[in-house]
C-alpha cells in the first residue's frame, strides 16, 4: 500500500517538465486574506500556474464549498502576487 508521500509524488509527476513551488505563503493586503498553498505548478512558457491542494482524506461525493473557496482564494492570490494566469486548480485526495 502506498503512503501519502508516495501518492503525492505520483500526482506531481504528472507535470514532469513544469516548475513546482511548495508551501508558499500568499498574503493580500487588498483583500485582507492570506493562505499557504500545498503546491503551485508553474508553466513559465505560457505564464500560467495551477494550485494543487492535497487533502489527506477520502474523496467526498462532492467537493465541499469551503474547499472550492480555498482553491479560488489561492488562484486569486497567485494571480495578484505572482503574476500568473490561473485557468484552473486541482484538489487531490490521497486516501482515494
Amino acid at each position: 500500500m502506498e503512503n501519502s508521500s508516495e501518492k503525492l509524488r505520483e500526482v506531481l509527476n504528472e507535470f514532469p517538465n513544469l516548475s513546482k513551488l511548495y508551501n508558499v505563503s500568499l498574503i493580500s493586503e487588498k483583500l485582507g486574506v492570506q493562505t499557504k498553498t500545498d503546491c503551485i505548478v508553474i508553466d513559465e512558457k505560457n505564464k500560467q500556474a495551477w494550485p494543487i491542494q492535497v487533502k489527506y482524506a477520502n474523496t467526498p461525493r462532492k467537493i465541499y464549498r469551503t474547499q472550492m473557496i480555498q482553491l479560488l482564494l489561492e488562484a486569486s492570490l497567485i494571480e495578484e502576487k505572482l503574476g500568473y494566469k490561473v485557468p484552473f486548480g486541482f484538489i487531490k485526495f490521497l486516501k482515494s
